[in-house]
């Protein structure tokens, strides 16, 4: 199978630490590739949305409300990417330099994966699982609903 970039979505959890190993085993024979962590962030994508558009101006929201959710989100977003950072020095700073660090918002994790994997155009998918929940002891929710909608062949590592 060809690599040439590589989605491994990443929540600080001891198996997406061990598909980020994994990932970086696969640049021993695509030294090229590129490997991009992503963290999908909870809560609506844009803060229009979270505030509700039409009740601007209306008086119900204080007018610093919106400022305060932006900065919010920005400090929420930026320590998301530290994190996947640090995370990076860590596990693999041999190669650090192959790593491109992506966070977003959305209430969807799953559908959050799908659309950065066809955003960067990935080749395949590496995440970890938790098999904390549908089918327990297998694989996690978001992993199954990934493996079932992607476009893409994902690798789920433990």
């Amino acid at each position: 199978m060809h690599h040439d970039k590589i989605l491994v979505p990443y929540d600080g959890s001891e198996s997406a630490k061990n598909a980020v190993k994994y990932a970086v085993r696969i640049l021993e024979d695509a030294p090229e590739a590129k490997i991009i962590l992503f963290t999908s962030l909870a809560g609506a994508r844009d803060v229009e949305r979270l505030m509700g558009t039409g009740l601007q101006g209306t008086g119900f929201i204080d007018p610093n409300t919106r400022d305060y959710y932006e900065k919010l989100r920005n400090k929420t977003y930026n320590k998301a990417i530290e994190k996947m950072k640090d995370a990076i020095k860590e596990l693999a700073p041999e190669v650090a330099a192959n790593f491109e660090y992506v966070a977003e918002f959305s209430p969807s994790p799953v559908k959050n994966i799908l659309e950065v994997a066809d955003k960067f155009g990935v080749d395949s998918i590496y995440m970890g699982c938790r098999g904390a929940s549908a089918i327990a002891g297998v694989l996690g929710s978001v992993s199954f609903g990934v493996i079932r909608s992607a476009n893409v062949p994902v690798t789920v590592v433990k």
